[in-house]
Protein backbone atom coordinates (compact mmCIF):
# COMPACT_ATOMS: atom_id res chain seq x y z
CA UNK A 1 0.00 0.00 0.00
CA UNK A 2 3.03 2.46 0.84
CA UNK A 3 4.37 1.31 -2.81
CA UNK A 4 0.89 2.26 -4.24
CA UNK A 5 0.93 6.45 -1.91
CA UNK A 6 4.77 6.57 -3.16
CA UNK A 7 3.50 6.09 -7.10
CA UNK A 8 0.55 8.12 -6.71
CA UNK A 9 2.63 11.18 -5.44
CA UNK A 10 5.07 10.71 -7.97
CA UNK A 11 2.65 10.34 -10.95
CA UNK A 12 0.86 13.49 -9.18
CA UNK A 13 4.16 15.74 -9.57
CA UNK A 14 4.67 14.39 -12.65
CA UNK A 15 1.23 15.92 -14.01
CA UNK A 16 2.30 19.14 -12.44
CA UNK A 17 5.11 19.74 -14.19
CA UNK A 18 3.46 18.92 -17.32
CA UNK A 19 0.70 20.82 -17.12
CA UNK A 20 1.65 23.94 -14.78
CA UNK A 21 -1.53 25.84 -12.93
CA UNK A 22 -2.58 29.01 -14.05
CA UNK A 23 -3.30 31.94 -11.97
CA UNK A 24 -6.47 33.62 -13.55
CA UNK A 25 -6.74 36.36 -11.54
CA UNK A 26 -2.85 37.08 -13.38
CA UNK A 27 -3.26 39.28 -16.70
CA UNK A 28 -0.96 39.35 -19.29
CA UNK A 29 -0.71 41.04 -21.95
CA UNK A 30 -0.37 39.13 -25.23
CA UNK A 31 -0.66 41.59 -28.02
CA UNK A 32 2.09 43.96 -28.60
CA UNK A 33 1.26 47.05 -30.57
CA UNK A 34 3.76 48.68 -33.10
CA UNK A 35 5.15 51.98 -31.38
CA UNK A 36 6.69 53.28 -33.93
CA UNK A 37 4.81 55.62 -36.37
CA UNK A 38 7.29 55.72 -39.26
CA UNK A 39 6.06 51.84 -39.58
CA UNK A 40 1.77 52.28 -39.35
CA UNK A 41 0.04 52.08 -42.29
CA UNK A 42 -2.58 53.81 -43.07
CA UNK A 43 -5.13 51.45 -44.41
CA UNK A 44 -8.51 53.66 -44.35
CA UNK A 45 -9.81 55.13 -46.96
CA UNK A 46 -9.90 58.95 -47.25
CA UNK A 47 -12.63 60.36 -45.17
CA UNK A 48 -15.04 62.18 -47.56
CA UNK A 49 -15.26 66.06 -45.76
CA UNK A 50 -18.80 66.76 -44.92
CA UNK A 51 -19.07 70.79 -45.46
CA UNK A 52 -21.97 72.60 -43.26
CA UNK A 53 -23.73 73.56 -47.02
CA UNK A 54 -23.81 69.86 -47.48
CA UNK A 55 -25.34 69.22 -44.23
CA UNK A 56 -28.01 72.11 -45.03
CA UNK A 57 -28.85 70.49 -48.47
CA UNK A 58 -29.50 67.36 -46.86
CA UNK A 59 -31.47 69.01 -43.70
CA UNK A 60 -33.47 71.17 -46.58
CA UNK A 61 -34.21 67.97 -48.45
CA UNK A 62 -35.77 66.42 -45.44
CA UNK A 63 -37.81 69.41 -44.27
CA UNK A 64 -38.93 69.75 -47.98
CA UNK A 65 -40.60 65.97 -47.79
CA UNK A 66 -41.85 66.93 -43.98
CA UNK A 67 -43.15 70.21 -45.48
CA UNK A 68 -45.27 68.20 -47.79
CA UNK A 69 -46.56 65.90 -46.01
CA UNK A 70 -48.05 68.14 -42.90
CA UNK A 71 -49.41 70.55 -45.82
CA UNK A 72 -51.32 67.16 -46.99
CA UNK A 73 -52.69 66.33 -43.80
CA UNK A 74 -53.73 70.03 -43.12
CA UNK A 75 -55.60 69.88 -46.84
CA UNK A 76 -57.22 66.91 -45.90
CA UNK A 77 -58.35 68.11 -42.43
CA UNK A 78 -59.84 70.87 -44.38
CA UNK A 79 -61.42 68.76 -46.70
CA UNK A 80 -63.42 67.16 -44.02
CA UNK A 81 -67.11 68.10 -43.41
CA UNK A 82 -68.03 70.64 -40.82
CA UNK A 83 -71.11 70.26 -38.03
CA UNK A 84 -72.85 73.20 -40.29
CA UNK A 85 -72.82 70.85 -43.55
CA UNK A 86 -74.23 67.42 -41.56
CA UNK A 87 -70.90 66.27 -40.42
CA UNK A 88 -68.96 65.97 -37.31
CA UNK A 89 -65.62 67.54 -37.30
CA UNK A 90 -62.41 65.41 -38.53
CA UNK A 91 -59.89 67.27 -35.42
CA UNK A 92 -61.09 69.02 -32.27
CA UNK A 93 -59.59 72.90 -32.42
CA UNK A 94 -56.69 71.81 -30.24
CA UNK A 95 -55.44 69.33 -32.84
CA UNK A 96 -56.20 71.53 -35.84
CA UNK A 97 -54.45 74.06 -34.28
CA UNK A 98 -51.52 71.30 -33.62
CA UNK A 99 -51.58 70.56 -37.06
CA UNK A 100 -51.25 74.64 -38.38
CA UNK A 101 -48.36 74.94 -35.81
CA UNK A 102 -46.60 72.08 -37.12
CA UNK A 103 -47.27 73.25 -40.50
CA UNK A 104 -46.12 76.69 -39.31
CA UNK A 105 -42.55 74.89 -38.18
CA UNK A 106 -41.86 73.66 -40.93
CA UNK A 107 -42.63 76.56 -43.78
CA UNK A 108 -40.36 78.29 -41.33
CA UNK A 109 -37.17 75.46 -41.34
CA UNK A 110 -37.38 75.22 -45.23
CA UNK A 111 -37.33 79.37 -45.46
CA UNK A 112 -34.99 79.29 -43.01
CA UNK A 113 -32.41 76.20 -44.26
CA UNK A 114 -33.32 78.31 -48.05
CA UNK A 115 -31.66 81.88 -46.90
CA UNK A 116 -28.88 80.15 -44.92
CA UNK A 117 -27.69 78.14 -48.88
CA UNK A 118 -28.22 81.03 -50.77
CA UNK A 119 -26.86 83.90 -48.40
CA UNK A 120 -23.91 82.06 -46.47
CA UNK A 121 -23.00 79.25 -48.97
CA UNK A 122 -24.00 81.24 -52.26
CA UNK A 123 -25.47 78.55 -53.96
CA UNK A 124 -27.79 79.60 -57.10
CA UNK A 125 -32.00 79.63 -55.83
CA UNK A 126 -31.95 76.69 -57.69
CA UNK A 127 -29.21 74.32 -56.32
CA UNK A 128 -30.99 75.74 -52.99
CA UNK A 129 -34.21 74.76 -54.28
CA UNK A 130 -36.02 78.30 -53.88
CA UNK A 131 -39.01 77.48 -56.11
CA UNK A 132 -39.83 74.05 -54.19
CA UNK A 133 -39.79 76.63 -50.93
CA UNK A 134 -41.96 79.38 -52.26
CA UNK A 135 -44.47 76.60 -53.87
CA UNK A 136 -44.81 75.41 -50.19
CA UNK A 137 -45.01 79.01 -48.23
CA UNK A 138 -47.55 79.56 -50.99
CA UNK A 139 -49.16 76.73 -50.26
CA UNK A 140 -49.12 77.20 -46.88
CA UNK A 141 -50.42 80.96 -46.59
CA UNK A 142 -53.44 79.52 -48.55
CA UNK A 143 -54.07 76.58 -46.08
CA UNK A 144 -53.49 78.80 -43.28
CA UNK A 145 -56.20 81.29 -44.61
CA UNK A 146 -58.58 78.70 -45.37
CA UNK A 147 -58.35 76.94 -41.82
CA UNK A 148 -59.13 80.30 -40.09
CA UNK A 149 -62.22 80.87 -42.61
CA UNK A 150 -63.23 77.10 -41.70
CA UNK A 151 -62.58 78.36 -37.92
CA UNK A 152 -64.63 81.17 -38.32
CA UNK A 153 -67.68 79.59 -39.59
CA UNK A 154 -67.31 77.12 -36.58
CA UNK A 155 -67.54 79.88 -34.06
CA UNK A 156 -70.38 81.19 -35.58
CA UNK A 157 -72.37 78.27 -35.89
CA UNK A 158 -71.62 77.84 -32.16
Amino acid sequence: MLLYVVMLSQEERIRAQQMPEVDESIQVETLRFEQDSAVQVDTLPPLMRLTSRDAYLYELETALQECGVNLDILEEVLRAPTPEQGGTPALPPQNMSKVVASCESSVELIRHLNTLLVEESGLSDEQARTRDVQRLSVRFDELLARARQREQRLRDVR
